[in-house]
């Protein structure tokens, strides 16, 4: 990811006062930055999304909490942690001192935590969702910046997926769907006609969406204008949903449940080191 020329000299004039050990006035820290967050879609009664193995319509709003807090879509008890973000703000606001231009993007879908599911309970399984949902919900909902409360829409969230994501997408070598709890494997329409969802059908349709292989700067969304968020400035990245989605059931071979994490790329510019 290039830096733009006149920041990239404003790095090399300080790299420069520090190689030869003079001193350099009022330093800025320039950091090559990824930044993340994370919306969980749980399953249940109201108010958890996914109800009837259908995801409401609504807005999901990511970067609106951060590490140890409870928020974007987990259960009562369960706190976001440095799995979910590394967001150093609360409520969508930018840190002071800390500006962010951002360069490029991109949307994951990936296995819910472990310990959600646990706490979610019955109607929900473990393991990547299936590759039907996925498209379901890549299709069906759209990718919503808002910046001090003016939302910019960004296009359809299929634009935006990463090949291979920050986290695992592709789905195991083990027929899951049929393993999990002897249930009755998915129907003849969800495996386009073979007895079983198979490991490698499974695999060749996550290929289908991009998600069988390693996540690269080169397979992320470049923007040919770059983001700018001010220290100070109230933002949120939101999955918005237009209209409800029927997911597949677990006996179908779904799991009623996922998480969504969205990435930014760019540079930080931090108040560490500054005089």
């Amino acid at each position: 990811m290039p830096i733009p020329p006149d920041l990239q000299k404003a790095v090399n004039r300080q790299a420069d006062a520090t190689i030869r050990g003079r001193a350099f006035p009022r330093p800025d820290v320039f950091n090559q930055k990824h930044i993340f967050s994370t919306y969980h879609f749980t399953a249940g009664s109201a108010p958890n999304p996914i109800v009837s193995n259908v995801l409401a319509a609504g807005d999901y709003p990511l970067f609106s909490a951060g590490v140890g807090q409870n928020g974007q879509g987990l259960p009562a008890g369960l706190v976001l942690d440095e799995r979910d973000t590394n967001f150093p703000g609360q409520g969508g606001n930018i840190p002071a001192g800390y500006s962010y231009e951002f360069s490029e993007g991109g949307l994951a879908l990936y296995a819910q935590r472990d310990d959600v599911v646990a706490a979610v309970g019955a109607g929900t399984r473990y393991g990547p969702m299936h590759p039907l949902d996925a498209d379901q919900v890549l299709n069906g909902c759209a990718i919503i910046l808002r910046k001090d409360n003016v939302d910019i829409n960004l296009g359809c969230a299929a634009w935006w997926p990463q090949p291979g994501a920050p986290a695992d997408t592709a789905f195991s070598l083990v027929d899951e769907s049929a393993a999990a709890g002897a249930v009755v494997g998915p129907p003849a329409y969800v495996t386009g006609g073979l007895a079983v969802d198979t490991a490698g059908n499974r695999q060749q349709r996550w290929s289908a969406n991009g998600g069988s292989i390693g996540p690269a700067p080169a397979l992320r969304r470049r923007l040919e204008v770059s983001i700018l968020l001010a220290q100070l400035v109230q933002f949120l990245v939101i999955l918005r949903v237009s209209r409800p989605i029927t997911f597949l059931s677990v006996d179908q071979g779904g799991t009623n449940g996922f998480a969504a994490r969205w990435d930014f790329w760019g540079v930080e510019s931090s108040p560490v080191g500054r005089t």
